[in-house]
Formats: structure tokens, sequence, C-alpha cells
């Protein structure tokens, strides 16, 4: 993939060049969860929810404790990859909403690891709310059967106003929301000097 856009770059210029949006929402979104750039709080919540997850998955026992649990909802959990856009939202959303069924079945097994207290759940909450208008936004534009290009700017400044406006319920989730901002400016600050979609918003307008 790199070279591919390095190649168009350098046979059509730069400006010809559109990475892939959706791919590059991605990356604001899992900035704040990396190991080296990101919020320190909000990657240990992540790990300790990768955690407890990758036991349940592979502990035997405590996997059909998990799906006996709740039969009448029958819901896995599922483990963020940094390929998979919207992981870590999709990954945090569904640990929440299995967190009162989880809690019982880790206390039953000593070597599991430990639960999440209600106040790192809050946090967890405050994270999901924070990468809703991602996830939203991705997979409104991941279609394959219309032209996204003249969305972008529009796309983007109301992504800004919606963070700029946003208020959180923890600290963590203010500090997450700083990087996610923060995010937007560093890869979309001079998305309106990029002709292409300039063209497109003005054609479509």
């Amino acid at each position: 993939m790199a070279l591919i856009s390095l190649t168009v770059t350098n046979v059509y210029g730069k400006n010809k060049h559109m990475p892939c949006f959706a791919h590059t929402l991605n990356l604001v979104a899992s900035q704040p969860f990396d190991n080296k750039d990101g919020l320190d709080e909000a990657n240990n919540l992540l790990t300790a929810v990768k955690d407890i997850t990758t036991y349940l998955k592979q502990n035997t026992n405590a996997a059909d404790s998990l799906k006996k649990a709740h039969q009448t909802k029958p819901l896995g959990l599922i483990q963020s990859v940094c390929t998979r856009w919207n992981s870590i939202f999709y990954q945090l959303e569904r640990f929440v909403e299995l967190s009162e069924i989880i809690a019982p079945i880790l206390l039953k097994y000593p070597k599991a690891p430990t639960m999440l207290t209600a106040q790192q759940l809050e946090f967890i909450k405050d994270l999901i709310n924070i990468l809703r208008p991602l996830e939203v936004i991705t997979k409104g534009i991941s279609g394959e059967n219309y032209v996204t290009a003249s969305k972008i700017i529009p796309i983007v400044s109301c992504l800004t106003e919606t963070y700029n406006t946003m208020e959180n319920s923890t600290y963590i989730g203010a500090k997450t929301r700083t990087l996610i901002v923060n995010g937007l400016k560093k890869r979309f600050g001079m998305v309106e000097q990029v002709h292409l979609f300039s063209c497109c918003d003005h054609f479509r307008s």
C-alpha cells in the first residue's frame, strides 16, 4: 500500500494523491491507545480489556460459562485488531455490554485477570462516547458504490466542531478528546488546500 501511494505521488504529483479517508480516520481513532504516542491511561484500560477478552476466549471453561450466561442474547467478546477499522470501539462497546455477565465468571477462576472496577468502566464508557462519531462517519463513508471525495471537507469540519464542543464525564475522556482533536488537525488541517477535495466540494455545491 505504501509503495502504491508513493508511486501515485511520484507519477501524478502530490496534489493528485488522495489517501484513504476511512483509514486515516481510523488512525486518528487509534492514536489515544498507541503505546508510544498515546495516552497511558487509555492504553492501560484497553490492555486490561484485551487481557480479559483473551482469557475468556482461550479458557474453555470460562468461554462455556460466558455462552451459558447469555443464551437468550448470544454475544461474544470482540478482540480489536489494528488493521480492522473501528475495532477498538467495537471491543470496548461489547465489553461494557457484557460486563455484568463477565464479572461473576472471572471470580470463579483464581488465575483469571481482575475485572475492571466500576470507575474504570465509567472511563471506558466515556471513551466509547468519544470514539462514536468517528465510528459513525467511517461506517457511512465505507460504501463502494458512490464517490465520497466531495464529502471530506464538510465531514472534517463537522467532526472538528463536534469534538470542540463535546463534554466529557471523566478526566481520561477529556485527555482522549484532546488527542482526537490534535489528530484531526494533524491529518486533516490542510485538507481544504488539497486541490481535488476542494474541486469536488465546489462542484457538489
